[in-house]
Order: C-alpha cells, then sequence, then structure tokens
C-alpha cells in the first residue's frame, strides 16, 4: 500500500515554483503591455481555465474533453508569447490534443482544436 507523505516532494515545490514564475509573468506582460482591461481579463480567463485543466488532468489523464479544454486555453496564451515560447506552447498543446483524439478519436472538437494549433504554428512561420 502506497501512503503518500505529508511533505511536499522536491518535485512538487518544483511545478509550485514554475507556476508562481508563469503567474508572475503574467501581470509582468499585463502592465508592461498595458493591455486593455478587456484583454487582460482575457489573460487571465485562460490561465485560470488553464489550471484548472491542468489539475484535472493529474487526477484524470484520460478525460479526452478536459485534454481539449487544457489545450484550449494553451493555445489562447500562446497568443500573448513571441519566439520559442509561443513554439513551445503550441506543440505541446498538438502533443496534447493528439493524446486526446487517442482517447477519443471522434471528438470534434479536439480535431477543431487541433487544426488550430497547426493553423497557429504555421502563422508563426510568415
Amino acid at each position: 500500500m502506497y501512503i503518500e507523505s505529508a511533505n511536499p516532494s522536491d518535485q512538487e515545490r518544483e511545478g509550485e515554483n514554475e507556476e508562481k514564475k508563469k503567474e508572475q509573468f503574467l501581470f509582468m506582460l499585463i502592465e508592461a503591455m498595458e493591455l486593455p482591461q478587456r484583454e487582460s481579463e482575457r489573460i487571465m480567463f485562460f490561465e485560470h481555465s488553464r489550471k484548472t485543466a491542468e489539475a484535472a488532468y493529474a487526477k484524470d489523464p484520460l478525460d479526452a474533453k478536459n485534454l481539449t479544454r487544457w489545450e484550449g486555453a494553451r493555445l489562447e496564451l500562446s497568443q500573448f508569447q513571441n519566439g520559442e515560447e509561443n513554439t513551445k506552447m503550441i506543440q505541446d498543446a498538438k502533443s496534447k490534443l493528439e493524446e486526446a483524439l487517442e482517447i477519443n478519436p471522434r471528438k470534434s472538437d479536439t480535431l477543431w482544436c487541433l487544426g488550430n494549433a497547426h493553423t497557429s504554428h504555421a502563422f508563426f512561420y510568415f
């Protein structure tokens, strides 16, 4: 029988630190770009969606609907990134969407989202 330790592991602490860094980056991005309120609300909405879906994935990695929600949010957030970070987010999204299609190959919104990911990736090179 496996008993979970009450002390967080180094990996959990590293994950928490990474989340804090992402949040700080988003706040800095909003402030630096002086985004209109609507844009900053959009970023916060999709960041919240991404975090919620990521936590749900840890509990049930075979939920194709959640994977699609997670990667849809990541694609939206990628629009606010430049260079390698944009490309990495899109590549990660495509990978997870393909994972969702392995679970449920007939999920139309996943197919649609994957098409958007490919389109976003293509536009980055123009």
